[in-house]
C-alpha cells in the first residue's frame, strides 16, 4: 500500500558577522549579528512560522594591539552547543580582515514537519574578534500558521569601549601593592607582542591566550608583565607598627553586636628636644569596583567594572562573576577583605615595645542549605558555597524539616591588653583582616616634661567597637503542586512537612481520549476536557518584585511533558527564566512515561540574579505494568497456574481455566484472581478501574460456532442461548456474558484502590462455565475512559478498543489481560460385561450356548451343498429368536460320534422347534444336541476403547478438544467405580438398556461435575446384531453398533466384530478398533446433546456406506458447548 509523504518546511538561517576597521585610540569597535530566515515548503504542508530570539554578551578587556588588522586571530563564529531536532549543518566560511568590512557567515540549514508544531530548538553560538566576544543564543519555535519568507529582524550587539594605549596609574602612597578584590584577574599573553589586561582566566582561555595571575599588559612591549610601582615619600618619623588580630569565640546564640576594648601603653625616653606632634594621615589607594554584567535573561559579562556596564545597557552586579554555562551572574567565593591605614607622626623617640598577646580572628560559622529538604551546621560560609548551598550565618540546622533556623542572639566581650615597648622610625601602617564592619575611636594623651634629660610617659587608650550588620535571610521561593484533584501538597511553610517533595504528586500516562476524538491524548498536542494533568504553580516569592527565577527539570525529564494551559496546546520547554514580576505563573504537568521509582520526577524554581533558597516538588508518574490471571485450584493440574489455551497459539499470554467442581459434593471452582501490577508504588492511595470483555470466538464465521461475526445478534440453533454483537459466550454469570468483577457497579465497571505504597493489587473474577467461553479484563486510571471501551466481535475480534476511535487502546499489553478461556472437564466411568461361562459340553453350558435331544429328522428335497440335502431336526429346547442361529453349528450325537452341522435357520419360542441343516445325521433317536451360535464368546469382559477420546489437546487424539473438553478416566470421580464383572446378557433388548446400564452405573454429574459412562455389553436386539452376518431385511437392514439413555451408552461389542467384517466396512478403511473408537465418540456425543442429524461422526452411514468422519460437525460442537451436563439438554 502506497502511504502519502508526511509535507515538510524547510529553510535557512544566515548568520553574518560584521566589523568596522579600528580607528583612533578610545573609538567604538562595532560588532553585529544579522540573522536572515528563508522558509520553502512542500505540498501542502502545515508550514510554520519559526520565532527566533537572540540574546548577546560582550566581554569588556583592553585591545591587543592598536590596529585589529594586524591582530593574529581572524575572527570567527563558533557553534557551542544545539538543543532539539534541528542540528546545525555550518558552513563556516572564514575571511582575513582587511581596511574595509570583513564578513564571516555561517548557514544552518533545518527541517520541520507538523510534527515539530510547538516544539522548540535552540542553537548557541559564539562570535570572536579579536578579543571582543559577542555570544548568541538563537531560539526557534515551531508554531502556526503558515511561515512568510521575511527575514527576522536584525541583533545588533552594542559596541565596546576600547579602552586607551597609555593606562593612568595613580601612584600608591605604601609601598606594598593593594590587591584587588578579585584574585583570578590577571595578564593574558596572546603572542610576542600583543597582551590584555584586566582579564580572568577563563575568557583568556576562550580566547587562545595565556594566563598570568596578578600580571597586567605593558602597553608599550606587548608583554605581561609585574605592576608598575611608584616610589613613596617617606618620612622619616617615629613609626609604630601595630599588628593585632581578634579572636571571637561563638557561642549557641547568634551575635550580632559585638564589642572590643584594647588597651596599650607606649613608655618612651628621649633625649634632646621633643616634638610633641602627632599626625595620621591616610593615603587611600583607589579601587576600581569590578563585577559582572547582566543583559537579559541569560546574557552576562564579567569582569566588567560598573560604569562600562552601565554604558552597554546592562544591569552591574558586584562581586559576581558571568556562569558561560547559563549565562547568568552569580556570586563570587568572599575573598579576605583587607584595609590599609596609614599614620605620620613626627618625633625622635627611644622607647621599648614588648608584645604580650596576639588574638586570632576564626570565621564565621552559621547553617547552610543545600535543597531536598536538607541542611547541616555548624559550617563556614566558603564551606557551604563549596557545596553549592545558600548560608545563613549564626544559623542552626532544624534537622527534622532540613531548614536552618535562627536562635537568639547573645553579646560576647572580648578585652586584650598588649603592652608593648620599642624603639622604631618610620611610618606607621595598621592592617586590620576581618569581615564585619569596625568603627574605631582612638584617644592618645602625651605628656612629656622637657629637661637635659626629659622622661615623658604617654598613654594610649584605644577603644574599638565592631557592629556586625546583620545578614539578611534569603529569600524563599516557592513552587506548589497539587493533586490530581485540584488539591494542594501540603509544603513547608509555617513549619509544615514538606509533602510536596517527601511525598509529591502523582498522576497516571495520559494515555486516555478526553475529548472522545480520532486520537489519543497522548499523541495530541491540544486537548479539550483534558483532566489528567497535574497543576503546578510558580509563585511570587514574599519580599522580592525583582529578578528572575528558573524553573527546570532536575531529574525524569523523559517521563513528562510541561504545558501552559490545563487543555496543553503551548508547550513549555525546560529550563526556562521567568521574570518575578511576571509570577505566579501556572503549569500543567502530563505523564508520558510510568516513573520507575516514587518521586523521581522533580521540579525545581530557583533564583537567577538574587540570594534565595530553592523550591523543589515530586511527582511520581503511575503506568500499569501487568494484568495477569492467577488459578485458584482450578488449572489443567488442579493448582494456581493456568497454563497456556492450545487453540489461541497466536494470542499473546492466553489462558485457560478449569472452572468445574473437582467432586459431585463440592462446589464449583469458577473464580479467578486478577493481579494487576503498576511501574512503581503510588504515594497515595490511587484508584483505577477494571471492566471485563466477552471477547470474540477465534472460530471462523459459522452460523451453529461463532454467529455473530457479521455483526448480527441472535439465538444460537436448537438452544434458547441469545448473542448480540458484542458478546457469544454461551455462559451466564448474574446474567453477565462477560463474567463477574468482585464489587463491579451496575455499568460492569470495578473500582480497584491501590493502597499507597503497594504497586501490586488483585481482585476476583468469576467465569461462567461453559466451553469455549472466553474473557479479557481492561483498566484505566480514568472511569469515563472505561466507560468507552469496546470489544464488537466483527471488528475488533480479541482487542479492546476505544468505540470514538475504534483503535486498540495504548498498552494494551500491559493494561489489558491476556484472553482468558473456559474448558471443561468430562469424568468417565467405564464397565464391561462379564465373561461367558467356560464350556464343558453338556454338562456345563455357557450363555451363548443350547444343549437337548433332537426327537425327529426330516430329510427334504432341497440340495444345500454338493451331495448334500436340507435336513430339518427337531429338538426339545426353547429358542429365543428366530434364526439366532445362523451360520452358527448344531452338533448332533449319531452311531460314530458327533457331526456338526451348519445352521442354515431355526424357529423360536416354545418346544418342539426347528433347527433346518446342511446334511443329514444318522443314529438313532432321541439323540443329544448342543447348538451354538457363531459369536465370539471370548470378546468379554472388555474396557471400552476411548482411543479418540482421550485426555489430550490435540484433536487426532480427542475429538471433543475443539469443544474444549479434556476426558479424565477417574471412574467418574471414583477410580473404583469402574467394573468389569456387569451381569452378562447376550442379547440386551431396548426395554433392557435403562436398567443394564443402571447395573453398572456409580457416578452421576452435576451441572458443575460432567460424568459420562460407558458399558461394554455382547450385542443388542436379535435384528440388530447382525447376526447371521447379515441384517434381518424387515429391521432396514441395520446393525446396532451402541445405544445411549441420558449419560449413560453401551458399545455391543459383538455387533462390532461382526460389522467390522462387511465388504464395504472393510473397503471403507474401517477397523474394528477404529469403529469401536468412533461408536464411543458418537454415543458420548448423544450425552452431550449432539444428535445424528449433525453429520460428521454423528451421522449413521458409517462404516459401511461412507468412511468414518474423525470430527464433530460444527452444529455438533455447538450443541455440546450450550449442553447443562451430559444428558442434561442444552441451555
Amino acid at each position: 500500500m502506497l502511504r502519502r509523504r508526511r509535507p515538510f518546511c524547510t529553510g535557512a538561517y544566515l548568520i553574518l558577522l560584521c566589523m568596522r576597521p579600528q580607528g583612533a585610540d578610545g573609538e567604538l569597535v562595532l560588532l553585529r549579528l544579522t540573522v536572515s530566515q528563508q522558509v520553502t515548503s512542500s505540498g501542502d504542508a502545515l508550514c510554520t512560522r519559526l520565532d527566533t530570539t537572540i540574546s548577546c554578551t560582550v566581554r569588556p578587556g583592553q585591545m591587543v594591539t592598536d590596529d585589529i588588522r594586524a591582530e593574529v586571530v581572524p575572527p570567527q563564529i563558533i557553534v557551542l552547543s544545539a538543543v532539539g531536532t534541528l542540528p546545525p549543518s555550518a558552513l563556516i566560511t572564514p575571511s582575513n580582515p582587511v581596511a574595509g568590512v570583513s564578513p564571516v557567515s555561517m548557514t544552518l540549514a533545518y527541517t520541520a514537519t507538523d510534527r515539530d508544531v510547538g516544539r522548540t530548538f535552540q542553537i548557541d553560538f559564539l562570535a570572536t574578534a579579536g578579543e571582543f566576544v559577542a555570544s548568541a543564543r538563537l531560539t526557534v519555535t515551531v508554531q502556526m500558521p503558515r511561515p512568510t519568507n521575511t527575514p527576522t529582524p536584525t541583533w545588533t550587539v552594542l559596541p565596546t569601549q576600547r579602552p586607551t594605549t597609555t593606562p593612568t596609574r595613580t601612584p600608591s602612597s605604601t609601598p606594598t601593592p593593594t590587591p584587588t578584590p578579585f584574585s583570578r584577574l590577571g595578564c593574558c599573553q596572546f603572542g610576542a607582542g600583543s597582551c590584555a589586561s584586566p582579564v580572568d582566566s577563563g575568557v583568556c582561555a576562550e580566547l587562545g591566550g595565556t594566563f598570568f595571575a596578578g600580571l597586567e599588559c605593558d602597553l608599550e612591549t606587548g608583554q605581561c608583565a609585574q605592576p608598575r610601582t611608584p616610589s613613596p615619600t617617606i618620612t622619616p618619623t617615629q613609626t609604630v607598627v601595630r599588628t593585632h588580630t581578634a579572636t571571637r569565640t561563638a557561642t549557641a546564640t547568634r551575635t550580632s553586636t559585638a564589642t572590643h576594648t584594647r588597651t596599650r601603653t607606649a613608655t618612651r625616653t628621649s633625649t634632646g628636644t621633643p616634638t610633641r606632634t602627632s599626625t595620621r594621615t591616610p593615603t587611600p589607594t583607589p579601587i576600581v569596583e569590578f563585577g559582572c554584567c547582566q543583559h537579559g535573561v541569560a546574557s552576562c559579562a564579567s569582569p566588567a567594572s560598573r560604569g562600562l556596564c552601565e554604558e552597554l545597557g546592562g544591569t552591574f552586579v558586584p562581586g559576581a562573576e558571568c556562569d558561560v554555562g547559563t549565562g547568568r551572574c552569580v556570586p563570587l567565593a568572599t575573598p579576605t577583605r583587607s584595609a590599609t591605614a596609614t599614620a605620620t607622626a613626627t618625633a625622635t623617640a627611644t622607647g621599648t615595645v614588648t608584645p604580650t598577646h596576639t588574638p586570632t580572628a576564626t570565621p564565621e560559622l552559621g547553617c547552610c542549605e543545600t535543597g531536598g529538604a536538607e541542611c547541616f551546621a555548624p559550617v563556614t560560609g566558603a564551606e557551604c558555597r563549596e557545596q553549592g548551598g545558600v548560608f545563613f550565618p549564626g544559623w542552626n540546622c532544624d534537622r527534622s524539616t532540613g531548614r536552618c533556623v535562627e536562635r537568639p542572639t547573645p553579646t560576647p566581650t572580648a578585652t586584650q591588653t598588649p603592652t608593648t615597648t620599642n624603639t622604631a622610625t618610620g611610618t606607621p601602617t595598621l592592617t586590620a583582616t576581618g569581615t564585619p564592619t569596625q568603627t574605631a575611636t582612638e584617644t592618645g594623651t602625651a605628656t612629656n616634661t622637657p629637661s637635659a634629660t626629659p622622661t615623658p610617659t604617654a598613654t594610649r587608650t584605644a577603644t574599638s567597637t565592631r557592629t556586625r550588620t546583620p545578614t539578611p535571610a534569603p529569600i524563599r521561593l516557592d513552587l506548589d503542586i497539587f493533586r490530581l484533584d485540584g488539591t494542594e501538597m501540603r509544603d513547608d511553610e509555617g513549619g509544615n512537612p514538606d509533602d510536596e517533595e517527601n511525598i509529591g504528586s502523582m498522576n497516571c500516562v495520559n494515555a486516555d481520549n478526553d475529548d472522545k476524538s480520532v486520537d489519543f491524548d497522548i499523541d495530541e498536542p491540544e486537548v479539550a476536557g483534558e483532566d489528567d494533568l497535574v497543576r503546578m504553580v510558580a509563585r511570587r516569592p514574599v519580599g522580592s518584585l525583582a529578578g528572575h527565577v528558573e524553573l527546570k527539570i532536575i531529574r525524569g525529564a523523559n517521563k513528562v511533558k510541561v504545558w501552559a494551559t490545563p487543555t496543553k496546546r503551548v508547550l513549555v520547554v525546560l529550563p526556562a527564566v521567568y521574570s518575578v514580576a511576571d509570577l505566579p505563573r501556572e503549569f500543567w504537568i502530563e505523564g508520558i512515561e510510568g516513573s520507575a521509582q516514587q518521586r523521581d520526577v522533580v521540579f525545581e524554581l530557583s533564583p537567577v540574579n538574587f540570594e534565595g533558597v530553592p523550591d523543589r516538588v515530586a511527582l511520581t508518574v503511575i503506568q500499569f505494568a501487568q494484568m495477569a490471571w492467577i488459578g485458584q485450584r482450578n488449572s489443567l493440574n488442579n493448582d494456581n497456574a493456568l497454563d497456556a489455551d492450545p487453540h489461541v497459539p497466536g494470542w499473546a499470554g492466553a489462558r485457560r481455566v478449569f472452572p468445574d467442581a473437582r467432586s459431585t459434593t463440592e462446589a464449583a471452582r469458577d473464580r479467578v484472581t486478577l493481579s494487576v501490577k503498576l511501574t512503581v508504588e503510588p504515594v497515595e492511595n490511587l484508584d483505577v478501574f477494571l471492566r471485563a470483555f466477552d471477547i470474540d470466538d477465534p472460530a471462523a464465521h459459522d452460523p451453529h460456532v461463532d454467529p455473530n461475526d457479521d455483526g448480527s445478534s441472535g439465538t444460537y440453533p436448537n438452544t434458547s442461548i441469545g448473542y448480540t454483537a458484542d458478546e457469544d459466550n454461551r455462559g451466564r454469570v448474574g446474567g453477565k456474558a462477560s463474567g463477574l468483577i468482585t464489587g463491579q457497579d451496575a455499568d460492569d465497571i470495578a473500582r480497584l484502590t491501590f493502597p499507597a505504597g503497594s504497586k501490586e493489587k488483585t481482585t476476583e473474577f468469576q467465569v461462567t462455565k461453559q466451553p469455549g467461553d472466553n474473557f479479557r479484563i481492561a483498566a484505566a486510571c480514568d472511569r469515563d475512559f472505561v466507560l468507552d471501551f469496546r470489544n464488537r466481535d466483527q471488528r475488533d475480534q480479541e482487542k479492546i478498543v476505544d468505540r470514538n476511535n475504534e483503535k486498540e487502546i495504548p498498552d494494551s499489553g500491559k493494561r489489558v489481560t491476556p484472553v482468558l478461556t473456559v474448558w471443561r472437564r468430562l469424568h468417565v466411568e467405564r464397565d464391561s460385561m462379564r465373561a461367558f461361562s467356560s464350556l464343558n459340553w453338556w454338562n456345563t453350558p455357557n450363555e451363548n450356548t443350547v444343549t437337548g435331544r433332537v426327537t425327529a429328522v426330516r430329510v427334504t428335497g432341497a440340495v444345500c451343498a454338493p451331495g448334500l440335502k436340507v435336513t430339518e431336526l427337531t429338538i426339545d429346547q426353547r429358542l429365543d429368536q428366530a434364526n439366532q442361529y445362523i451360520n452358527g453349528s448344531i452338533f448332533v450325537e449319531g452311531a460314530g460320534g458327533f457331526l456338526n452341522l451348519p445352521v442354515l435357520a431355526n424357529s423360536q419360542g416354545a418346544p418342539p422347534n426347528f433347527v433346518s441343516v446342511c446334511g443329514t445325521p444318522a443314529g438313532r433317536l432321541p439323540a443329544r444336541f448342543r447348538l451354538h451360535d457363531d459369536d465370539d464368546d471370548s470378546i468379554l469382559p472388555r474396557v471400552p476403547d476411548t482411543g479418540w477420546m482421550q485426555d489430550s489437546d490435540a484433536a487426532g487424539d480427542n475429538l471433543f478438544a475443539p469443544a474444549y473438553i479434556r476426558p479424565i478416566y477417574d471412574g467418574g470421580g471414583n477410580s473404583r467405580n469402574d467394573e468389569n464383572n456387569i451381569a452378562l446378557d447376550v442379547n440386551t433388548l431396548d426395554a433392557e438398556v435403562p436398567g443394564q446400564i443402571g447395573n453398572g452405573k456409580n457416578a452421576t454429574g452435576t451441572n458443575d461435575f460432567w460424568v459420562s459412562y460407558i458399558q461394554s455389553a455382547f450385542q443388542g436386539e436379535p435384528d440388530g446384531d447382525w447376526d447371521p452376518g447379515t441384517p434381518d431385511p424387515v429391521r432396514d437392514a441395520r446393525a446396532v453398533l451402541g445405544v445411549t439413555l441420558l449419560d449413560g451408552s453401551i458399545l455391543y461389542q459383538e455387533t462390532i466384530t461382526d460389522i467390522a467384517r462387511h465388504p464395504r466396512a472393510v473397503a471403507n478403511g474401517a477397523s474394528r478398533p477404529a469403529i469401536e473408537r468412533a461408536t464411543a465418540v458418537h454415543e458420548v456425543g448423544h450425552q452431550l446433546s449432539a444428535d445424528h442429524p449433525d453429520g460428521a461422526i454423528m451421522d449413521r452411514g458409517w462404516p459401511t456406506r461412507v468412511a468414518i468422519p474423525r470430527r464433530f460437525s460444527n452444529a455438533s460442537e455447538n450443541r455440546i458447548r450450550s449442553t447443562r451436563r451430559p444428558g442434561g439438554g442444552t441451555l
